[in-house]
């Protein structure tokens, strides 16, 4: 993929789509003030703000996801917007298998790249599967659609 395809956006994702947090907001706050402007090592580490939320909340632990975990904190986070609470199940199991069945994501030097790509992978589905009451109907919306479909992060678009 090339990656100037996910820059140079005249929208940001977050503009198109009203997405609810999936991390409760206080745990994201504790993990933004114990790693402020900690940028991961670019193909070395993953976010280490995201690894520590989903270790906060119980789901990540050992290099090991936790689906039942990560499905419970995401529902009861989630689940309080009712256009997206239909959404969360199959979302969350489809990234869990997504993610933890690709080998290239268990490898990293600090933090691991696994929480980051699960978070990364639900707000990429829910936002494709924004409803229309949340949508911002805009030519620069759908196309950033068409940017996530060749493989553009949810988080290049954020």
């Amino acid at each position: 993929m090339n990656e100037s395809l996910c820059r140079n956006n005249t929208v940001l994702a977050r503009n198109c789509c009203r997405l609810p947090g999936i991390i409760n907001q206080s745990i994201v706050d504790d993990c933004d003030d114990k790693f402020p402007h900690h940028a991961p090592v670019k193909r070395v580490e993953g976010s280490c703000v995201v690894d520590c939320m989903y270790k906060t909340i119980g789901a990540f632990q050992n290099g090991t996801l936790d689906l039942d975990i990560t499905l419970q904190h995401i529902s009861q986070t989630v689940g309080r917007y009712p256009n997206f609470e239909p959404l969360v199940n199959e979302t969350v199991s489809w990234c869990y298998r997504n993610v933890t069945e690709n080998p290239a994501l268990q490898k990293s030097v600090g933090c691991s790249f696994i929480p980051q790509e699960m978070n990364d992978c639900v707000k990429k589905m829910l936002f494709m599967s924004c409803p229309p009451s949340n949508w911002t109907t805009k030519v620069e919306c759908d196309d950033l659609k068409g940017k996530i479909a060749e493989g553009c992060s949810y988080s290049s678009l954020y």
